[in-house]
């Protein structure tokens, strides 16, 4: 009993600690390491406390894991070494020596990691199971597998999955590593479904929760996954979330890691040089970090991508180093796929006895992980984990009979006890209940009543009290973007221009001026775009219907648009009719037009030409925009107004995918509509249709002969 308490004792302590470094060390290590590393060794400095200094040592080497293994090694050692001279902080030993065992295995170094977590797990084992624990049966699995001994791998994942599935109300976050490492070993042996069960919880268990790298490492193992089952589209989108993440978040092991898979894609497009520009960059990133096992996986993919470019010279010095790494690490998986390598290259240069030879001993080390044996040591794994799951789920079943039969009998007893005093006080309690019972309710609804009115008029005025507020800050907010931010960027157009036009300015810098100009302006359109929409979002549009002549906001929009139509070389041809009127509010016609103008030149390619035609309908007006750009497919066309792909102009025109939406609820707002036809290659032609002024003194100057403008 006094051991028990003591290791609960150690145990509160030590969480307790954990959790107190934690706050103090968080929005710093998932930030950016370099300043975290910064912070925690300006703590070192000022604690004496030898307990306290391991565990700032032991998160000093976390944080170098993603940046240098070496220097990590080196402080997860010394708090090790300051935790051993602590008896009472076996836990904190636990857990030193399993990060020193996760960076031993990053390095290619299996044997070390694997001692390295059982001497952790003899440790841990005398503690309750908890999230420490769970992580270093994961962490042995994985090591297990990149040695390529599956069948271990898988035991001691499903092993450690039967104690999670007992305790269904904990939560870890180390069940996420675990999914992962179940999914890698099904894609490995082939059983997809089971595979794809287990990457999709990790993915959905990741974004639940708060820790940036656990989601960006679950993108990378879909992604992975999806290669593996030449989903390739789905790959690439799964990786560039991840790479999103890791660089906004400085995770440079898992960018190296991200950078190799998307040369892996590039590579199975048939895009050999993309491919060695991806391995290339991630090779120096996995030796900044001294990650063997990466480094080899590196030069091996560079090694695939030289061959196909018929590059054998470079191809081969890659394989060769990938080959030493690997029979360094002893690892007979990735020796297997080098001997693949070697075969092709030799083949691909007519040296068919190294071939051959080389095919030989590839089909060597896949009968050593894949041999008879590890099948069936692999399939009674499966089996007994089944078996003893079944026996488990049975147990729970007999149990919850064996309780839902006493909750019966109890039930059953008790209602005989309460049927026999009703019986004795039912005729007096009777009598009394009607006569105090009619009082009492006709009193307490009458108070309760009064107390409820007063409640809610008290809840009503609070609440417009906080609407008036809330309205009011968010009108103070759009007042102070609309000042501060928009004001600022028309005088930095202004500035550009008045630069670019001065003739003292040299000749080599108009080019770039007239870019920034050009950024600048797309700049203003998506700030007025995001404004217009944000505001009809959260608080709508008061819409001032006039009657307005299309020439006059088309002639001021072509003007806008002048440097644009000149820099493509875009041919603008307007053939409005004079007084065409519409009734709409000016601000957000000019707001409709402005977008669908501008969306017509970004997709137009120079040389091409975008017409502009109106007609009277009845009583509305139909306005034709029409261009020669580079169109739309059935699938893109399909979603341009819901669910629109942002998509870069032909000279890489930048958008925000809001102007269409935002063009269709203004029109829906006027009572106007926004249809759009299109054909890849061949153009896109946009039609809005707003109501007519229609009285007598327009509809005489409706035909007159139209003025055509040709810019």
């Amino acid at each position: 009993m006094l051991s028990l308490m003591l290791n609960s004792w150690i145990a509160l302590t030590f969480r307790l600690r954990m959790t107190i470094l934690f706050v103090l060390l968080s929005g710093t290590i998932t930030c950016a390491q370099l300043p975290a590393i910064h912070r925690i060794k300006v703590q070192l400095n000022r604690v004496q406390s030898d307990s306290t200094r391991a565990l700032l040592y032991l998160a000093l080497g976390e944080a170098y894991g993603q940046i240098q293994l070496d220097s990590s090694l080196h402080y997860i050692r010394k708090s090790i070494d300051l935790a051993k001279k602590q008896p009472n902080e076996r836990r904190l030993l636990a857990r030193g020596l399993l990060k020193l065992g996760y960076s031993y295995r990053n390095r290619g170094d299996y044997a070390k990691a694997l001692a390295s977590f059982q001497k952790a797990e003899r440790i841990q084992r005398v503690f309750p199971f908890d999230s420490t624990f769970l992580e270093i049966q994961v962490q042995a699995a994985i090591a297990h597998r990149s040695q390529g001994n599956y069948s271990k791998a898988l035991q001691l994942a499903l092993a450690v999955l039967q104690q999670v599935e007992k305790q269904p109300t904990r939560s870890y976050r180390q069940i996420g590593m675990l999914y992962t490492e179940l999914g890698i070993i099904y894609d490995y042996l082939q059983q997809y479904t089971l595979a794809m069960a287990y990457h999709q919880k990790r993915l959905a268990f990741s974004k639940k929760g708060t820790h940036k790298r656990d989601l960006t490492l679950a993108y990378i193992n879909m992604g992975a996954y999806c290669i593996n089952i030449n989903r390739l589209e789905d790959a690439h989108k799964y990786y560039l979330e991840a790479l999103s993440i890791s660089k906004k978040f400085y995770f440079s092991g898992d960018q190296a890691v991200i950078l190799q898979s998307l040369g892996d894609i590039a590579y199975k497009r048939n895009l050999y040089s993309e491919a060695i520009a991806y391995g290339y960059k991630g090779l120096q990133l996995q030796k900044q970090r001294g990650a063997e096992e990466y480094v080899g996986l590196a030069c091996l993919a560079l090694a695939r991508s030289y061959g196909a470019l018929h590059k054998y010279k470079r191809a081969s010095a890659y394989v060769n180093q990938a080959g030493l790494i690997f029979e360094s690490i002893r690892s007979a998986h990735y020796l297997q796929q080098v001997m693949e390598v070697k075969s092709q290259l030799a083949a691909q240069t007519g040296h068919y006895k190294e071939a051959l030879q080389a095919v030989l001993k590839a089909q060597s080390f896949k009968d050593s992980l894949t041999g008879l044996d590890k099948q069936n040591a692999i399939a009674q794994v499966q089996v007994r984990y089944d078996l003893e799951r079944k026996q488990d789920q049975i147990a729970i079943l007999n149990k919850d009979l064996t309780i839902q039969k006493q909750v019966q009998r109890s039930m059953q007893l008790q209602l005989k006890l309460i049927q026999q005093e009703r019986l004795l006080y039912l005729t007096t309690a009777l009598l009394l209940a009607l006569l105090l019972g009619i009082s009492y309710i006709g009193v307490r609804k009458q108070k309760k009543a009064k107390q409820i009115l007063i409640r809610q008029k008290e809840e009503i005025s609070q609440q417009s009290q906080q609407l008036a507020e809330l309205n009011a800050t968010k009108d103070k907010l759009f007042s102070l973007i609309s000042h501060d931010l928009r004001s600022p960027m028309a005088h930095l157009k202004q500035n550009f221009y008045q630069l670019r036009a001065d003739s003292t300015a040299s000749p080599a810098l108009v080019k770039p001026l007239r870019q920034l100009e050009d950024q600048v302006d797309r700049i203003l359109d998506l700030l007025t775009n995001l404004l217009d929409w944000s505001h009809s979002q959260l608080k709508g549009f008061r819409s001032y219907p006039q009657s307005i002549e299309l020439t006059q906001v088309t002639t001021e929009l072509v003007s806008q648009l002048a440097d644009q139509l000149r820099q493509k070389n875009i041919v603008l041809i307007n053939q409005i009719p004079l007084n065409m009127v519409v009734v709409a509010d000016k601000h957000q016609l000019h707001s409709i037009l402005r977008n669908l103008l501008s969306n017509a030149v970004k997709f137009t390619p120079p040389e091409g030409y975008v017409r502009l035609q109106a007609t009277l309908l009845a009583d509305q007006v139909e306005l034709i925009i029409q261009d020669t750009g580079i169109g739309m497919n059935s699938e893109e066309l399909a979603h341009v107004l819901t669910n629109p792909q942002v998509r870069l102009g032909t000279q890489g025109e930048l958008g925000s995918g809001l102007g269409l939406q935002l063009s269709q609820e203004l029109l829906a707002r006027q009572s106007g509509s926004l249809t759009v036809s299109s054909q890849p290659d061949k153009g896109t032609t946009f039609r809005v249709r707003l109501p007519a002024d229609v009285s007598l003194q327009n509809v005489a100057n409706v035909y007159r002969s139209a003025d055509y403008t040709v810019v």
